[in-house]
């Protein structure tokens, strides 16, 4: 994996002369929170984007935790919590012997402190191990299911995937060495999950590409200073999008079909980032109108300006001009000048109508969903 490695520059302002930071201070952006808290379209679910461990195929083919501290948001509230250990440390770890894995140690930030849990997650455990085996377990669903984890309540469980999926009652899964959020085609739950601390001192670039450095993770996990990492986290999350969906205004949150057959609009709301950057939305999908064979879509939102801290209190609704479902459409929108036009670089909000019938919204530069649509009109213009 290829990753952009951005150097910042320290500049002392004195008689001497101009200071780069020292080389360890170097930020490789993937591995660190960002400022942003603006997901973007097509970035992938936290799993799919961000390694949790680092393979130690040297020294006995074991697996070490990076430590990360990571951030789930369930619309209520905010949880941290850190992979520290993939096996029980009373047996042991690595292909020696191979069924003492999957027994996730995890260090969850609760109001009296760092509260550990142990999951056992095992499995199918590893195709290398025993492949025929792993490969019938495969493909039994009694046997192959993940552990299913409610942070708020601490209860777990294990189930066929497909009743899982049916459920809202869990946050997070384990099976073997699969992570999953209860967000997306994983289930029905609108968990957001995020990357809230990496200890960059852990990775170093090496032509072009970030390579662990195993040793000092294995220090941090065996000293045990891994828990002082969620002293170091940041509010500013940077989240990512739920598995399988590679737009943050998913169809599946602004609109459904009723018992009729109408499409009809689904009430959830987004803060859409201004291409510009300087200027917010809180957006919604206000109305979905069908006359003979053409349908229109109304767009409300409230703006917020460069130099404000708050939104105007009067919405502003746009109607997309008629369009015939399953021909294919585009309008792209600029919130700020009421403009139409894909030409131009700073659209802020493009409807899609595919030739197979399926609407799409796209955002430029990002949104953050809300999980309550009651929310109070105002927000940070610098976030």
């Amino acid at each position: 994996m290829k990753y952009i490695l951005i150097l910042f520059l320290l500049i002392n302002f004195s008689c001497k002369r101009l200071k780069p930071l020292p080389k360890e201070e170097v930020v490789f952006a993937p591995f660190l929170s960002t400022s942003s808290l603006y997901l973007k379209d097509g970035s992938g679910s936290l799993f799919e984007s961000i390694d949790w461990y680092t393979y130690d195929f040297m020294g006995g083919h074991i697996i070490w935790s990076n430590l990360d501290i990571y951030a789930l948001n369930t619309g209520r509230e905010t949880f941290y919590f850190q992979i520290e250990d993939f096996y029980d440390p009373t047996k042991p770890a690595g292909i020696s012997n191979p069924k003492n894995f999957a027994k996730f140690s995890l260090n969850v930030l609760r109001k009296d402190g760092v509260e550990n849990i142990v999951i056992d997650a095992y499995a199918c455990g590893a195709a290398q191990a025993d492949p025929a085996g792993y490969a019938a377990c495969q493909a039994d669903p009694e046997r192959n299911q993940f552990t299913y984890f409610n942070l708020e309540t601490n209860e777990f469980f294990k189930q066929e995937t497909s009743k899982a999926k049916a459920r809202d009652d869990w946050h997070i899964a384990f099976k073997d060495f699969e992570i999953i959020i209860n967000n997306g085609i994983n289930g029905a739950g609108r968990n957001l999950a995020g990357l809230a601390y990496r200890n960059q001192n852990f990775f170093q670039l090496l032509d072009d590409e970030v390579i662990p450095l195993l040793e000092s993770i294995k220090d941090a996990k065996l000293t045990g200073a891994g828990k002082e990492y969620f002293n170091r986290v940041s509010s500013n999350i940077q989240y990512f999008l739920p598995k399988g969906h590679d737009r943050v205004i998913h169809e599946s949150d602004w609109y459904t079909t009723n018992s009729d057959g109408d499409l009809v609009v689904v009430n959830n709301t987004w803060i859409v980032k201004g291409q510009e950057g300087n200027s917010f939305f809180k957006f919604s999908v206000d109305d979905i109108v069908k006359s003979n064979d053409e349908y229109s879509v109304s767009l409300a939102f409230n703006y917020q300006g460069p130099q404000s801290f708050e939104f105007d209190t009067e919405q502003t609704v746009i109607n997309l001009p008629l369009f015939q479902n399953g021909v294919k459409t585009e309008y792209c929108l600029d919130l700020d000048t009421g403009n139409y036009g894909c030409e131009s670089a700073t659209w802020d909000i493009r409807f899609e109508v595919t030739e197979g019938g399926n609407w799409y919204l796209w955002t430029n530069n990002g949104a953050i969903p809300l999980a309550d649509n009651n929310i109070a009109l105002s927000t940070n213009s610098a976030l």
